[in-house]
């Protein structure tokens, strides 16, 4: 219980970091909110503040104090550039804390703060966040959107927060995660590519060049009502 109370402690005074870097700037002493994910882990390197919302109300009261600040929304973030922060309203919705940290895909993420008139009054943390903080080595944790989760293991392999091993399983479970999945039509397809870290659409892939039209092949592979498959045009 003493550990847990001197992790609470710490993680407290993070949270408060944060927020009088943000209270700089924007007026959120009546917003109740969630700062959850890497913002809360003490890296050496630049992270997105990302915050969660209960209920619509909540939500709403935070798009009206930050909206000055607004650069870029998708259907599942609005992104704000905040002085020399960036901060990510993220659209996922759960009904506590606890369930909101338990739905998220690596164990090194799994934590969380809610906050309640600029007062850090809880904390969640799972005891696989413990144990990545410890060995130094995270766990892909499963996914809604394990496209995204693909995606992010090479990214943290890069960070140094997966080593080659586990970066290598974490896409093989990834991957028979999004095959399991599958799709349910195109809007569900379009909302695996517009995950919060992904932050694009079918039509930004302009790079793909004459292999655009993988990204269409991709989908006919996962569309669980093979109707619902594009065909091309004779």
């Amino acid at each position: 219980m003493e550990f847990k109370i001197k992790i609470d402690e710490a993680i407290k005074d993070r949270v408060n970091k944060i927020l009088l870097k943000l209270e700089k700037s924007i007026h959120i002493s009546d917003c109740e909110f969630i700062i959850a994910g890497n913002a809360l882990n003490n890296v050496n390197r630049s992270t997105d503040i990302d915050i969660f919302v209960l209920d619509d109300m909540q939500e709403k009261n935070l798009e009206d104090a930050l909206k000055a600040w607004s650069v870029h929304s998708t259907r599942n973030a609005i992104t704000y550039e905040i002085g020399t922060n960036i901060v990510q309203l993220c659209k996922y919705r759960y009904g506590s804390l606890k369930e909101l940290v338990d739905s998220f895909d690596y164990s090194h993420i799994q934590i969380g703060a809610l906050i309640k008139n600029l007062v850090p009054e809880e904390v969640y943390f799972t005891e696989e966040y413990i144990e990545a903080k410890i060995l130094g080595n995270s766990t892909y944790m499963g996914s809604k959107y394990p496209l995204s989760s693909i995606i992010r293991a090479l990214k943290y392999k890069e960070y140094g927060e997966l080593s080659k091993n586990r970066m290598v399983m974490s896409v093989i479970l990834a991957v028979t995660d999004l095959i399991e999945r599958g799709v349910e039509d195109y809007d569900d397809f379009k909302d695996q590519l517009d995950a919060v870290d992904l932050g694009v659409l079918p039509s930004d892939f302009k790079d793909f060049g004459d292999r655009k039209d993988r990204l269409t092949d991709l989908f006919n592979l996962l569309v669980t009502d093979k109707n619902l498959q594009y065909k091309p045009k004779e």
